[in-house]
Order: structure tokens, then sequence, then C-alpha cells
């Protein structure tokens, strides 16, 4: 049954049939196909139109998570419990989106991503193998990456880069063309040019990070 090993009377999606698409990883092309709603959930109706999966198994029937507009979720990648994947964003790899999360925009996440709570990915950013939680945003050509991890009520934006096991948290901005890697940044920290490595802290706006 498309790999779902659920029961059919569970299911609460079926693919269209003749509407599916090709979309890239990276190094290969992948056909995904649209999905139609079989049963009523959170604010989908039984009829309602879905985003594209490659299989059954990229989006849980258990819980109220959906994969709307053109977005599509492929390879491992797995969505569940409440979270929603929507406009044109992608979701790939062994990427997780999970609990209240949500994707959307033009956003990539991929590798082994996971994003989790009351995270937004939005945009055109892209997280790849990092984990963005709690009420964290992640927005506008933003890049997380290698094992960064974006929580509280952080938030990373325009073209800023945070990676290399960097941890963003509390309330910092992390925005401009601001690079963070190998360092913490949080408190109220506001970085907008600056680059921060290897073991430094940023906690507050104070000079010379606040620039």
């Amino acid at each position: 049954m498309n790999g779902y090993s659920g029961h059919a009377t569970n299911m609460k999606y079926e693919f269209v049939s003749g509407d599916w698409k090709g979309v890239s990883d990276g190094h290969e092309t992948r056909g995904v196909r649209r999905i139609r709603a079989t049963r009523a959930f959170g604010t989908i109706r039984v009829g309602d139109l879905g985003g594209y999966l490659e299989r059954m198994d990229n989006l849980d029937h258990e819980g109220d998570c959906w994969v709307g507009g053109d977005a599509a979720v492929f390879c491992n990648a797995v969505v569940t419990g409440n979270a929603q994947v929507e406009g044109n964003s992608m979701v790939f790899d062994n990427a997780l989106v999970h609990e209240n999360a949500r994707v959307s925009g033009r956003a990539w996440v991929s590798g082994n991503a996971t994003i989790s709570g009351n995270a937004q990915i939005s945009g055109s950013a892209e997280v790849t193998s990092a984990s963005v939680y709690d009420n964290a945003r992640v927005y506008g050509n933003a890049e997380v990456w290698e094992h960064a991890q974006i929580y509280g009520n952080a938030q990373v934006y325009d073209d800023a880069k945070v990676t290399i096991q960097a941890h963003v948290f509390g309330d910092a901005i992390i925005c401009g063309v601001a690079k963070v890697w190998k360092a913490r940044v949080f408190g109220t920290a506001v970085l907008k040019k600056s680059s921060v490595f290897d073991t430094a802290e940023v906690s507050d706006n104070s000079a010379p990070w606040h620039r």
C-alpha cells in the first residue's frame, strides 16, 4: 500500500492519479505525487488537495499534520504531529518536521534536520542537518547547518548564517550578514554584521557585537 503499513480506514489522504512532478535532492531527480484528503481533520476537508509526497511514509496519517500548496516532502523525510509544510517549500533527505512546527514559503529543510515545537522556517531559508525548536524562527535567506541549534525565542533572518555546532537561543537575533559558528549567542544579543566563532559567547548588545 505505497509503503504505508497502517490500516486503510486510518488513511487520511491518497495519491492523485496523474498529478506528479520531478524534484531534485541535489543529486538526482525524484518523482513526487500530489495528495488529496480522504477524511476531515484540523482545517482540512474531505477532497482538499495537498502538496506532493514521494511515498506514504513521508506524512503521518495520525494528528493534524499536512503538506499543502505545492510543497514537496520526499526521500526519507517525515512530517508528523500537527506540523504543516506549505507553499513551495521542500523537506527531504532524513529531515523531521513534527509537533507544531511550520515550514513555508520556498524554504528547504534537508539532511538530518529536525524542526519541532512551534518553530517556523519560511521565506527562502535553508536548514540542513541542524535543529530548530521551541519558538525559534528562521526566515529570509538565512542558512542554518552542520549541527547548529536555534531555540528559545531566537530569530535568524536576512542573509545570516549559523553553522558548525553553534547555539543561538534566548531572545537572540542573528540578521543582516552576520555569521556564527562554533559559538553561543543568547540573551538579548543582536548581531547584524559581526562574525562570532570558536568558543565565543555573546549574551547582550554591548560593543562590539551589536553592529
